[in-house]
């Protein structure tokens, strides 16, 4: 079959598909709320520890130092694991960490907090990290001494905006900006909920989570209508904002970036000539770039000197 055969065949499938999800009886029928669960990141032990250490190491790195008493995390699936590695790593006891998704993927109530806490605590003890520290804290809960101040918001962007709440210290993402369809109002509305000081740890997935590891550029190769069509209304899909994009939307909310972190391929998996107009003349570096791992620091005080990049590292 043809490439532009191949290219066909999808536009119609996804074009039904993305119809289907237009309506709440069509989009209940193909995603339930089971369904969605399991799509939005899984709920292990093990991918909780990888994913706390991945993002503490780095930020440590750059001089974050734990003192963090109000954390956010955007979009955490159904992983609550991470939110009390987080807990415990900035002290435990006042700490207090809000979970905010826009489905119902999971509960934070005290049992389920407790089974969370001892899965880690056996994780750990497998991996063999010394993290003495995050145990003292996961063994209170597990005793029941304590009751971690999370809480488990699901609602629209609007509304959690109007929540009202005081800043935060650190905010945390990961794999969760590449699936809102228009970035700038929900990062904007971020912003201005960061302290003075406050840290962003965001990693974004460029390549859709491995399902395009053949060909992580796939979703360039439609036009605006035609993507619009075919993914809009299914959930889980992704924009097609590039790396450089979400740097310059973050530079341009006046939040300092202290790294930005590219993972990047050796070659194009697709010829240009195939990538939608507006992507062709892109930057070898940015089309190349399948992974984001951005970290800011409170909000400049002034305006950036013009030609002034944030530090850029590959892997």
């Amino acid at each position: 079959m043809s490439y532009h055969s191949r290219k066909a065949k999808r536009a119609v499938w996804r074009a039904c598909k993305n119809l289907i999800h237009t309506n709440p009886i069509g989009h209940r029928l193909i995603h339930s709320r089971e369904v969605l669960a399991e799509l939005f990141g899984p709920d292990n032990p093990e991918y909780s520890w990888r994913l706390f250490e991945r993002h503490s190491t780095r930020l440590q790195q750059v001089g974050f130092d734990k003192r963090a008493s109000r954390i956010l995390e955007v979009g955490p699936g159904r992983n609550i694991g991470n939110a009390l590695l987080w807990w415990a790593a900035c002290g435990g006891g006042d700490v207090s960490v809000t979970l905010w998704d826009t489905f119902p993927n999971t509960t934070s109530d005290s049992s389920q907090l407790r089974t969370s806490a001892e899965a880690l605590l056996e994780r750990g003890a497998i991996r063999g990290v010394d993290t003495e520290e995050i145990d003292i804290g996961l063994r209170s809960i597990v005793a029941g001494e304590v009751s971690p101040r999370i809480e488990y918001v699901v609602c629209d962007h609007a509304t959690f905006a109007a929540r009202g709440e005081a800043p935060y210290d650190l905010i945390l993402s990961h794999s969760c900006f590449e699936h809102i369809w228009s970035p700038e109002p929900t990062l904007a509305m971020l912003a201005d909920h960061t302290a003075k000081e406050g840290w962003h740890s965001v990693q974004i997935d460029l390549k859709d989570h491995g399902s395009r590891d053949t060909n992580f550029l796939e979703m360039l190769e439609w036009s605006d209508l035609g993507y619009w069509l075919t993914m809009r209304f299914v959930p889980g899909a992704i924009n097609r904002w590039r790396a450089q994009q979400f740097i310059d939307c973050y530079e341009e909310l006046g939040l300092m970036i202290v790294a930005a972190d590219r993972r990047t391929q050796d070659v194009l998996p697709t010829e240009r000539k195939r990538l939608a107009r507006r992507f062709r003349n892109l930057d070898e570096q940015e089309l190349l770039t399948t992974e984001l791992h951005l970290i800011t620091q409170g909000r400049r005080s002034a305006p950036q000197v013009a030609g002034q990049k944030a530090p850029v590292s590959t892997a």
